[in-house]
């Protein structure tokens, strides 16, 4: 633990505006680095855009002298980047070694088998030596928000930097913990939205499970707690047909489901992450009745120009519709084609109504982008 006084925070990596939202609702003087800098990140946190991602991080965190450093993702995956920070600033996040327990598949594997859990099967090698059967996935070691995953043809080779993992059906699903020394609490879950047969993380919404499937995860949270994963940590499943719980992945952050969760809790997620580096225990409470929260991250289909009037014409769209938008450019920004425009953030009494809301809201959004 760490005995300082916390005041001013910088957080980075991919995308930090939820966490900074988090932060700055808490209290803290905020400092965001991220690839992209939006409107509504400025609002509450100075900082930049990165140019050399994540390469250059050291030498713009620096010039920043905070008093702790947090990231998001993808971070873990960067191991000599955050021993780096460490000489600039506290990083309130597990160590490289626990870190890299949870990271390497084959060591997530292990140990979550150790302890009873299922997990999808994995391949490290060549197809040709270990007789694979069913349907497989090729996911980079380096994995983030389901980039460059994709299906499996047999006969292929795997590209280095690459492995397989069986194809478990089902949906998929994260956990959101927070994990102090004398306890780990289970935030919530979120049912993540697939598009298009596409894995790339798009949003998703708050999830209920049964009790059983919530014992599995809480046990889950103790073994967490023994790896030393302490703060705030996800965790991607898939829940079968059949109600089976399948861990896909463990993610040591502030992940970008948790602003669904937020509005569950009395306090700021952040403040419950940073107080579990610095030895302050602000008490866990639940807010009653919160309602169901959903977010869809909504992509450009060809590339777009965001001038003042698009500009305008979402915000009307948003204050019509009952939404929030999030992560909004700024005006007069260039997007390309497959890259994030903005969230949506949408509330409603049920997890069907949500979807209903935000796939309309995108429809429109998509008609706003092309005239």
């Amino acid at each position: 633990m760490t005995n300082i006084n916390i005041s001013h925070v910088l957080l980075v990596g991919a995308c930090v505006r939820p966490a900074a939202e988090s932060a700055h609702a808490a209290g803290y003087t905020v400092t965001a680095i991220d690839l992209f800098g939006d409107s509504d990140t400025r609002k509450v946190a100075e900082g930049q855009t990165l140019s050399d991602y994540p390469h250059g991080i050291y030498n713009v965190v620096r010039k920043y002298n905070p008093d702790a450093i947090c990231f998001t993702g993808a971070l873990e995956n960067h191991p000599s980047v955050v021993q780096s920070l460490r000489t600039v600033a506290p990083v309130f996040a597990p160590t490289e070694e626990a870190i890299a327990n949870v990271r390497s598949p084959e060591s997530l594997q292990r140990i979550l088998a150790e302890e009873g859990f299922n997990t999808p099967a994995i391949a490290m090698t060549s197809p040709a030596n270990n007789g694979l059967e069913g349907n497989w996935l090729v996911k980079p070691l380096l994995s983030a928000a389901g980039l460059n995953i994709q299906p499996y043809t047999f006969g292929h080779s795997i590209p280095a930097g690459f492995y397989l993992q069986q194809f478990v059906a089902g949906i998929t699903m994260s956990a959101s913990f927070l994990v102090r020394a004398e306890q780990t609490t289970l935030l919530g879950f979120t049912e993540q939205f697939n598009r298009d047969n596409c894995f790339q993380f798009c949003g998703a919404v708050t999830g209920t499970l049964e009790e059983n499937q919530v014992t599995s995860l809480e046990r889950l949270g103790t073994l967490l707690r023994r790896l030393k994963l302490y703060g705030l940590l996800g965790v991607d499943f898939i829940l079968t047909n059949d109600g089976e719980i399948y861990i896909l992945e463990v993610n040591p952050r502030y992940t970008a489901t948790m602003e669904l969760l937020e509005p569950c809790w009395q306090a700021p997620l952040l403040q419950y992450h940073i107080e579990s580096f610095t030895g302050e225990h602000t008490a866990l409470k639940q807010v009653s009745n919160s309602p169901n929260s959903g977010k869809l991250i909504i992509y450009a289909q060809e590339s777009c120009h965001i001038d003042d009037h698009k500009h305008r014409r979402l915000t009307r769209l948003a204050a019509d519709q009952g939404v929030k938008l999030s992560d909004l450019p700024f005006a007069d920004t260039k997007i390309e084609a497959g890259h994030p425009i903005l969230t949506v953030l949408a509330s409603c009494q049920s997890p069907p109504q949500i979807k209903a809301a935000l796939d309309d809201v995108e429809e429109q959004i998509q008609a706003i982008l092309v005239n």
